[in-house]
């Protein structure tokens, strides 16, 4: 029992994160919002250091092809 106690009071809350960068280096923007996609590039980090969220909107019609909505936050 001592044992749980301690290894959850030891226990870090991580976080898998996949990045995204801009689709169009010319037009990075679309309809006022960034236009990006989704790249092969991971990290794990702490969830207690994610400072904000963002809302990110697929565009069901395209492949690997998404806007980040600006207008909510």
């Amino acid at each position: 029992m001592k044992l749980d106690e301690e290894l959850q009071k030891n226990m870090i809350k991580l976080a898998l994160i996949q990045w995204y960068d801009f689709k169009l280096e010319k037009s990075p923007y679309k309809y006022g919002c960034p236009y990006i996609k989704l790249v092969e590039i991971y990290n794990i980090v702490e969830i207690d250091t994610i400072q904000d969220i963002v809302h990110i909107i697929p565009r069901f019609d395209k492949k690997n092809e998404y806007l980040v909505n600006s207008f909510i936050f």
